[in-house]
Parts: C-alpha cells; sequence; structure tokens
C-alpha cells in the first residue's frame, strides 16, 4: 500500500505460526477432553477460566475491526478514484468485481446444496429469545425480498455514523468510509487526512501482527474450553467441519476451474489451459507466502512470460493485490453462514445476502497480507449478526491452510484479470497504450507508485 512497508517477520515463532496453531489446536482438543470427565464433578467454572485467555482474544480481534475497515477502505477507495483514468481501469475493476460476485454467489450455492453443520442435534450456542442476535429483523420467515432490499438499504446509508460504530452496524461504516475516500482530495487539504489515515492503519496493521503472535496459545484455550463443554458432539462436530470446508473447496474449486476458465474464452478467445501451465510458479508462491502482496513480482514475471504486455501487468496486477480477493470471498462467506449453523442462528435469504454483500466489500479494502483475514471474518459476522462462538476457535486452526488456498485463488484471479484487459486493449486499439492511464505507459514516471 501507498506509504506502508510490511516486512515479514523472520522470526522461528512467526514463520512457524501455522504448525504451531495447529499443535495448539491438538493439545486444546486433548486438554478438553481430560477436563470433560471432571465437569459433572467439578463447577464449569474451570472451563469458564481455561477459556478466559481465547475469550480475551476474540475480544481484541472485534476490538480491531472498526478502526482497521475504516481506515483500509479510505485508503484503497481513494488510491483506486485516483488510478481509474482509463480504460484498462474500468474493464479490471468491472472484471473484478464480477468475480468477486461470482466467488460469493457460489459460495452460497454450494452452502444451500451441502448444508454443513445441519446434523448438528444441539448447535454451540443455540439462539433463545434472550439471545441479542435473535434479532426479528432478520429471524422473521415471512419476509419478502422487498423487505430484504429495503432493509439492506438502510444499513448501507446511516443516518449516525458514531451510531454505526456503536451498534456494530459495518455496512453502513464501510460504504460511509468508501465515500469518504473516494471524496478526499490528494491534492489540497485532502492530502493531510490520507497521510493520518496512512499511519494510523500502517500501526493497527502492526498491532494485528503482534496480536496473531498469541494465536497459538488462545486456540488451545478455545478449544480445550469448547471440547471441555461439549465433549459429547465432538463427532458431529468434526463432521460438521469437513462439511464446511468441503464447501469452501468447492466453491474455490468451481471459481478457478469454471467461472475463470469461461470468462477467458469468452473474453480472451484462447485455450485456458496454456494460461494455467503459465501461472504455476505463481501458485507455488501465493500457497507458500499467503500473501498476494509477497507474490506479486512472480505474478508479473508469469504473466510477462505469457505475452501480456508490460504496461497492463504494471496497472492490472498490483491493483488486483490490493482489490481482488476472490478465494478471501469464499472463504469469509462460507466459515461465516458455518459459524451461523454452529450457533443456531437462521441462515435465510436475507441473512445469506448481507453476507454476500459484506464480504464482497471487505474485500476491496482487505491489506494482501496474511493478518487480514480474521478482520474481514469479524466485519462479516458483525454486519449479519451472526454471534462469535468458542468453536471459532476450530476454524482458526485450520486457517493456515485456508488462507494459503485463498491467496492462491487471489493470484490466479489477478493473472486472469490481466489476460482478460490485455486481449480487450488490443482488440480495441493495436497501440493499447493509448487506452491505459498515463502513468502506466512506458516512459512516464518510475516513481508512480502501483
Amino acid at each position: 500500500r501507498d506509504g506502508m512497508v510490511l516486512k515479514p517477520p523472520t522470526d522461528w515463532w512467526f514463520r512457524h505460526l501455522g504448525l504451531l496453531t495447529v499443535i495448539g489446536a491438538l493439545l486444546g482438543g486433548g486438554l478438553g477432553v481430560i477436563l470433560s470427565d471432571y465437569v459433572a464433578e467439578a463447577n464449569e467454572r474451570t472451563l469458564e477460566v481455561v477459556g478466559y485467555p481465547g475469550e480475551l482474544f476474540l475480544r481484541a480481534l472485534k476490538c480491531m475491526v472498526a478502526p482497521i475497515i475504516s481506515t483500509s477502505m479510505i485508503i484503497a477507495t481513494n488510491q483506486l478514484g485516483g488510478r481509474n483514468t482509463g480504460l484498462a481501469a474500468n474493464i479490471a475493476v468491472i472484471y473484478y468485481v464480477t468475480t468477486s460476485v461470482l466467488a460469493g454467489g457460489a459460495t452460497l450455492a454450494f452452502f444451500n446444496l451441502i448444508q454443513p453443520g445441519e446434523e448438528l442435534e444441539n448447535p454451540f450456542g443455540t439462539l433463545d429469545e434472550d439471545n441479542p442476535f435473535n434479532d426479528p429483523t432478520f429471524a422473521a420467515n415471512n419476509a419478502t425480498v422487498v423487505d430484504t432490499v429495503l432493509d439492506t438499504g438502510r444499513s448501507l446509508v446511516p443516518d449516525n455514523i458514531a451510531a454505526a460504530f456503536v451498534n456494530m452496524n459495518l455496512i453502513g461504516v464501510i460504504t460511509f468510509f468508501i465515500l469518504l475516500g473516494l471524496n478526499l482530495d490528494p491534492s489540497g487539504h485532502g492530502q493531510t487526512v490520507l497521510d493520518f489515515t496512512s499511519g494510523l492503519y500502517h500501526a493497527l496493521l502492526f498491532m494485528m501482527m503482534r496480536l496473531v503472535y498469541v494465536t497459538p496459545v488462545c486456540v488451545l484455550s478455545l478449544v480445550a474450553s469448547s471440547v471441555g463443554m461439549h465433549a459429547h458432539e465432538l463427532g458431529s462436530l468434526g463432521k460438521s467441519i469437513v462439511l464446511g470446508y468441503v464447501t469452501i473447496l468447492a466453491a474455490d474449486a468451481a471459481l478457478l476451474f469454471v467461472c475463470y476458465p469461461l470468462l477467458y474464452l469468452l473474453l480472451v478467445r484462447k485455450n485456458p489451459l496454456w494460461h494455467y501451465r503459465g501461472i504455476v510458479r505463481a501458485w507455488t508462491t501465493a500457497f507458500g507466502t499467503s500473501s498476494s502482496a509477497a507474490t506479486l513480482t512472480t505474478t508479473m514475471e508469469c504473466c510477462k512470460d505469457m505475452g501480456i504486455s508490460e504496461e497492463t501487468c504494471d496497472f492490472v496486477l498490483p491493483l488486483g493485490a490490493t482489490i481482488n480477493m476472490d478465494g478471501s470471498v469464499c472463504n469469509i462467506a462460507g466459515v461465516a453462514l458455518f459459524m451461523a449453523k454452529l450457533s443456531g442462528t437462521e441462515t435465510n435469504f436475507q441473512r445469506q445476502a448481507v453476507v454476500l454483500l459484506t464480504a464482497v466489500l471487505c474485500s476491496i479494502g482487505s491489506a494482501p497480507v496474511p493478518v487480514a483475514g480474521p478482520v474481514a471474518l469479524f466485519v462479516v459476522l458483525a454486519a449479519a449478526d451472526i454471534p462469535v462462538i468458542p468453536a471459532l476457535s476450530f476454524i482458526f486452526a485450520l486457517t493456515w491452510l485456508s488462507d494459503r488456498l485463498a491467496t492462491t485463488v487471489n493470484v490466479s484471479g489477478d493473472t486472469f484479470a490481466a489476460a482478460v484487459v490485455d486481449a480487450i486493449m488490443k482488440r480495441r486499439d493495436p497501440d493499447e497504450q493509448a487506452l491505459l492511464p498515463a502513468s502506466a505507459k512506458k516512459g512516464g514516471s518510475e516513481d508512480d507508485d502501483w
């Protein structure tokens, strides 16, 4: 991002954070099974104490949501508004938004087909009349499509931005700060606001990186507490988690091997298998780093080797690393709906529509670094009134794998977008530089930040 440099940590703990988190989950599961034998005899307060560090961890993550999402939306949309000055930008943005919607739609389709969590007889944290998440707006069975559209519109346009923060109406918060970012003028007094926002966003991301250092310990705490409390349901829960990840993987596969190649055939008019062969190195780098930004150099080299023009690569791929998070949309939407099932929350049409809309909006402002996933997930959970329950710890234990798969899909989408933009521009005008933003042309300033 402009004005922000995130250097990959080199210490042993952070480099092995995924493995340590899995170990923490396994140890927590063992501890929970041991504790479950004594819950009936001892006070359940023991499990509450065991899960206390994990509870504080979840509270800290939720506390970071609103500041990070508001600052990231200002920065991302302001940069996008500054770059959106040519046909290449218009095509790229339309393509990225379209594929993000397709990603969310595929996730919803497979979720309704597979129904992970449906087999649980006693969901974790089942809603009752006193549960604050049992929102009658969402729970109404007689809500029509018109009601859904009207209620979503009211959420998008808050009448009080401070109240939107307090009530966690994050859809309204996102809308407000998207418009603010688009209307800040970098050439005037708006640059002061942008400099402050960029510095704040930078600091918040580093706070998040420091927070994820304790993920293994906190996952151990959450898993131990959850397993100890619900040891009799572990079989059903394990099956539900497997089905939940099958849902996400099916959506990723549909996007990667159906949607992308069909768009490629339609717009580029070439065999997509040739494209897949050219991006294998980008796949391996994306899976290893779990970061679109860290993979960007490799992605650009792969695209240029396939004959995509340097000007298109220098513009479309960095833009995609900022706003194209198709794999993350599948991951976040799938986990959010799965959490709704585990908590006994109704997954009706309106809630699914809010999950889809929020996941797509979050993909615009998510940082292309591994720590951004939990923030976007909590945004979606809050926007759709889905409670955060201890069972989320099982999802955190597998984040190391799901994030890498999501990054691989994100990078693949960037390469397909570059191929589509390049093909359309060459068909419309052989001199494609005439259609690119001025700073993306050869001979432009070397100081231009992409």
